[in-house]
């Protein structure tokens, strides 16, 4: 009598895990597409910050990025040892 309750408290704890890993993986999943960088993927913003921070960045470079971000063209950042003058 006590072995079918038993199965079913085992089945019961089965389920009751396959749920919690199924919805953490869901959660998981929402996080990746909305906040990528809470799970470690490197996002848009953070591959602009980071070419900003490098400070090479081409021309093309900084037109994608600004077009990525807006709408609006933003000019690329003057270069070392050149001058508009």
């Amino acid at each position: 009598m006590i072995e079918p309750v038993r199965e079913m408290a085992e089945m019961g704890l089965l389920g009751a895990a396959a749920a919690v890993f199924f919805l953490s993986v869901g959660v998981y999943v929402l996080l990746m597409i909305f906040l990528p960088e809470w799970v470690g993927i490197t996002g848009k913003v953070a591959l602009e910050n980071e070419r900003s921070h490098r400070g090479t960045a081409s021309e093309a470079d900084s037109v994608n990025a600004a077009s990525a971000s807006s709408n609006e063209a933003v000019p690329p950042a003057d270069k070392p040892g050149t001058s508009a003058d």
